[in-house]
């Protein structure tokens, strides 16, 4: 597997498609977005429209190689998906020596999952969906710090 520029979507064709099928949308996500972070995100956090369902948020939290972790927002109704698009694990699998999760990496993902960050994952990728806009802020910093928390199984035997 090839290493990805810092913030760059993942190359799995399903998360882009699911990314892209987002039902319901407003032609004005971003702002929406925006609206629902901007009042709570310190400035260090960026916010970039890829497409009309999806919105980039940027935040300052690295993987411990210095990339940037990125999260994606998609609108729903009037709530929202919060996804990595399988960065965090496509990340995983780079930096680790080996092709597959060890057992004891394995039971770390299972006990993140498991723990209060209400962080899923599936199809490879870290979720957190059916978010009140008043609650998306929260959800951004829980995902950051599962992605950092996932991040750090590469460095368990």
């Amino acid at each position: 597997m090839t290493q990805k520029p810092p913030g760059a979507p993942s190359n799995n064709a399903n998360n882009v498609n699911n990314a892209n099928n987002a039902k319901n949308a407003s032609p004005d996500h971003r702002a929406q977005v925006e609206a629902a972070l901007a009042q709570q995100l310190p400035m260090q956090f960026r916010i970039a429209e890829l497409s009309p369902e999806v919105t980039r948020v940027r935040t300052p939290f690295t993987f411990p190689d210095g990339t940037i972790i990125d999260l994606y927002v998609e609108r729903f109704l009037n709530r929202y998906n919060l996804t990595d698009l399988g960065e965090t694990l496509d990340w995983l699998s780079i930096h680790s020596p080996e092709d597959e999760l060890t057992p004891a990496q394995q039971e770390k993902l299972l006990s993140i999952e498991k723990s209060c960050l209400q962080v899923r994952f599936r199809d490879g990728q870290l979720k957190a969906e059916n978010i009140a806009p008043k609650d998306l802020t929260g959800a951004v910093f829980r995902l950051a710090q599962a992605a950092i928390e996932v991040a750090a199984l590469g460095q368990l035997d």
